[in-house]
C-alpha cells in the first residue's frame, strides 16, 4: 500500500493544516498540570521541524477527550501547545478555537515557519464525538489551510470531520508518521516471520471481539488476557466471583472456538476482594474464586504458558495489559509479558496507550521494533487492512 506523501511538495508560505493525535493523559500535582506521557507529542516533532524548515506555516489539529461538542477548559489543547512548545524550543500559538475569522486572521498574520495550535475539534458539535462527519464543519476546518496532511494514525480509524471530511476540501497527502504505521502494521499482514504470535489485553472484548476472531485467520498462537478474558471465562461456566465482565458479550464469547489449539486464556489469576494497593490477594486456578473475589491479574502460571509461546515466535503483536496496571500490586503479569518480548529473538510490535505505558514505566521502549501510537487504529487496520483515515491517501 503506497500513499500520496508530501515530501516533495513545495510548502513555503503555505498553511499546512498538520492532524496529529495529540488524545494526551493530564495529571494534577499540588494544582500544577502537567502531561503523563508526552510520547505523542515527541513523534510528532520530526515532521513539524521538517515542516518550519521548509517554510510553512504548520497548524495543528487535534482532539482531547470527549468534551461532547461544546468548549470544556479542562479539556482546551492549551496546556499541550505549552509543553508541545518546550519540546520543539520555540513557541507554540495556542488559539482559543479551530474555526471562524478570529482563527483565520490570526493564521494568516502568523510569520511562516511559526507552530500553530487550533483549539479542540471536538468543542464544537460538527464533531462532538467519534462518530460525527459533519460536511460544514470540515469545509470550515479546511478554510484554515493551503493543504492537509494527515499524520494521526491513532485516530484515523474515525469517519469525522476532520479526518476523512477535510480531505475532500484540500490537497491531502499521508505524513511521515502515518506512512510508518502502514509499513508497518501490513508487514505483519502480508508476510510476517513465523511462528507468528498476537497477545490481546485489555479491559473490554466488546472492542477487540473481531479482531481476535480476525488474527485467529493470520496468527499461529493468540493469548488473551486482562478483563476482557473474563468474559470468557464466564461464558464458559467458569466461576469470575465479582470480576469485571460484559454480559452482553457472553453469547459471542461462547462462540470463540477455545477448542483451538492455537487459542490461549489464563489458567490460574491473581485475586482480591477490591481492587487496592494494600488488599489481600490469593493465586487461583481459574474457575475456583471466592464469590467476593475480582480477577485482577494473570497467574504465574499463565506467566510461564505465555513466556513459553513468546521464546519461540518470531513476529509478536501486543495490544491491552494483562491486569489492572495501574495498580502495582496487580502489575506483575503485564510487567513479565513486556520483559519476556523484550527478551525474544522476534520482531515485535506494540500499541495501546496502556501497553506503551507499561513498557515505558519498565523503560523497554528501545526494545521494541515498533511502537504503534494507535490502540483501536493499530487493532482496526489489523481487522480491516485499512482505516477511513487512509483508505482516501492511497496512491492510485
Amino acid at each position: 500500500m503506497e500513499l500520496r506523501s508530501a515530501e516533495g511538495i513545495n510548502v513555503k508560505g503555505k498553511r499546512v493544516i498538520l492532524r496529529v493525535a495529540f488524545d494526551v493523559h493530564f495529571i494534577d500535582k499540588s494544582g500544577v498540570i502537567t502531561i503523563e506521557d508526552d510520547t505523542r507529542l515527541k513523534s510528532a516533532i520530526p515532521t513539524i521541524n521538517d515542516l518550519t524548515a521548509r517554510g510553512a506555516k504548520v497548524i495543528l489539529m487535534s482532539w482531547l477527550q470527549r468534551p461532547g461538542g461544546q468548549p470544556n477548559p479542562d479539556m482546551s489543547l492549551v496546556p499541550v501547545a505549552e509543553h508541545l512548545a518546550k519540546l520543539l524550543g520555540q513557541s507554540v500559538l495556542a488559539l482559543d478555537d479551530c474555526i471562524g475569522e478570529d482563527v483565520l486572521s490570526k493564521i494568516e498574520s502568523a510569520p511562516d515557519g511559526s507552530v500553530i495550535m487550533l483549539e479542540n475539534v471536538r468543542f464544537h458539535p460538527g464533531e462532538k464525538d467519534e462518530k460525527t462527519l459533519d460536511e460544514d464543519y470540515a469545509k470550515e476546518l479546511a478554510k484554515n489551510g493551503d493543504l492537509f496532511i494527515n499524520d494521526a494514525f491513532g485516530q484515523s480509524h474515525r469517519d469525522v470531520s476532520s479526518i476523512t471530511g477535510i480531505l475532500k476540501y484540500l490537497p491531502s497527502y499521508a505524513g511521515p508518521q502515518l506512512q510508518k504505521e502502514v509499513e508497518a502494521l501490513s508487514g505483519l499482514l502480508d508476510k510476517p516471520a513465523r511462528p507468528f504470535v498476537g497477545i490481546i489485553g485489555g479491559a473490554k472484548i466488546s472492542t477487540k471481539l473481531e479482531v481476535i476472531c480476525s488474527l485467529l485467520d493470520n496468527v499461529d498462537e493468540l493469548m488473551l488476557g486482562g478483563a476482557l478474558a473474563n468474559t470468557i471465562l464466564l461464558a464458559q461456566g467458569m466461576q469470575v466471583g465479582t470480576s469485571l465482565i460484559e454480559e452482553s458479550m457472553i453469547a459471542k464469547a461462547k462462540a470463540l472456538a477455545l477448542t483451538d489449539t492455537r487459542l490461549h486464556i489464563p489458567v490460574d489469576v491473581i485475586t482480591a476482594k477490591e481492587a487496592t494497593e494494600d488488599a489481600e490477594t490469593f493465586t487461583r486456578a481459574v474457575g475456583n474464586l471466592e464469590p467476593d473475589e475480582k480477577i485482577l491479574d494473570i497467574g504465574p502460571d499463565t506467566v510461564k504458558l505465555f513466556q513459553g509461546v513468546i521464546k519461540s515466535a518470531k513476529t509478536i503483536i501486543w495490544n491491552g495489559p494483562m491486569g489492572w496496571y495501574e495498580i502495582k500490586k496487580f502489575s506483575q503479569g503485564t510487567s513479565d509479558i513486556a520483559e519476556a518480548l523484550a527478551s525474544a529473538d522476534a520482531h515485535t510490535v506494540i500499541g495501546g496507550g496502556e501497553t506503551i505505558s507499561s513498557v515505558s514505566q519498565l523503560g523497554l521502549e528501545g526494545k521494541m521494533s515498533f511502537i504503534s501510537m494507535g490502540g483501536g487504529a493499530m487493532l482496526k487496520f489489523l481487522e480491516k487492512g485499512t482505516l477511513p483515515g487512509i483508505k482516501p491517501l492511497i496512491k492510485e
